[in-house]
């Protein structure tokens, strides 16, 4: 290296040492770096799915809570309506709080007579809706409980005279819908109703009252019947010391012989009663209940010696026609 060359190249170096150590001692950069950030969006399309009704889970109740099935039939009460519950479990993919309903906004039920299918129009013996069902609140992330429930009347269709009964759920979500059923049988109801007293007026000792004394019957139950009658073994217990014996009181099951002397009460099982009676079962499907009643005829052969008020019963019992 030339002798001239070291000044300057010393000169050189202080310079740079000037430029990157001054304020102190601090280290001053001759440039500066930039960082940036970026995003971009991420999107992913869930289809909807249709929910379904877990076809293993929907079961029927009776008024009592008791599970009706076609080995446990659902037995109606006469003359008023019998309450029925069905519910299951509702499941969704997308989510259990997405199932709202049918695309209608309700969840929909419907309990029917086989071969009238789960949009059939209401009538009492053989179809029962329910537009608005219960959403029971979320089972867990993809289901729902949903309970419907109907009011059936007593004169209903039973399985012996048609065919079972089905029990559908239909549940959805904002598009799409899925539904299940269940069967179970109506069971035969024999019920009758008949006013509280019957009266038969005024009589004196000796007389004989023919049957014209008439008595509607009312059929409560869901199939044709005749009637068992018979009385307590007083017959009518007077006020005096001699009652009206059983046999004494008449009665007629026809209308034709209503001025005639007709058949003799009696007690318990062996009662002829009214065969042939053949009263029919409330026919109403969409309107009031009328009542279909039928007429039975009673007389009293009144004996000598009874005085006084005098009271008995008579028991009406429904039996297959």
């Amino acid at each position: 290296m030339s002798k001239y060359m070291t000044p300057v190249l010393v000169l050189a170096v202080a310079i740079l040492a000037v430029a990157l150590f001054i304020k102190g001692g601090e280290v001053i950069t001759a440039y500066q770096v930039v960082q940036e950030t970026n995003q971009s969006a991420s999107t992913l399309n869930i289809t909807n799915q249709a929910p379904t009704v877990d076809v293993d889970s929907i079961k029927c109740y009776d008024y009592n809570n008791a599970q009706i099935t076609q080995a446990a039939p659902l037995y109606l009460r006469g003359g008023t309506t019998a309450n029925v519950v069905c519910n299951a479990t509702a499941n969704d993919v997308n989510g259990g709080e997405t199932i709202n309903g049918t695309t209608s906004g309700s969840s929909l039920g419907s309990i029917y007579l086989s071969g009238q299918g789960s949009g059939c129009s209401a009538a009492y013996r053989k179809c029962y809706q329910n537009a608005s069902c219960s959403m029971l609140g979320v089972k867990n992330a993809t289901a729902q409980y949903v309970e419907c429930s109907y009011y059936v009347y007593y004169h209903a269709d039973n399985t012996s005279q048609a065919s079972n009964w089905v029990g559908n759920i239909t549940v959805g979500d904002a598009a799409r819908f899925g539904s299940a059923d269940t069967t179970f049988d109506v069971g035969e109801l024999l019920a009758v109703g008949v006013p509280g007293i019957l009266a038969f007026g005024t009589a004196q000792p000796g007389d004989v009252l023919k049957t014209n004394k008439s008595h509607a019957v009312t059929n409560y139950g869901n199939v044709e019947i005749d009637l068992k009658l018979n009385g307590s073994s007083v017959g009518m217990d007077c006020t005096s010391a001699q009652d009206i014996p059983v046999g004494n009181i008449d009665y007629n099951c026809d209308a034709s012989q209503a001025s005639f002397n007709g058949t003799n009460l009696t007690t318990g099982a062996s009662s002829a009663g009214c065969t042939g009676f053949n009263h029919v079962k409330e026919t109403e499907d969409t309107g009031a209940i009328t009542e279909t009643t039928k007429n039975t005829y009673w007389g009293v052969d009144v004996p000598i010696g009874v005085s006084g008020n005098c009271q008995g019963t008579i028991w009406f019992t429904a039996i297959l026609s």
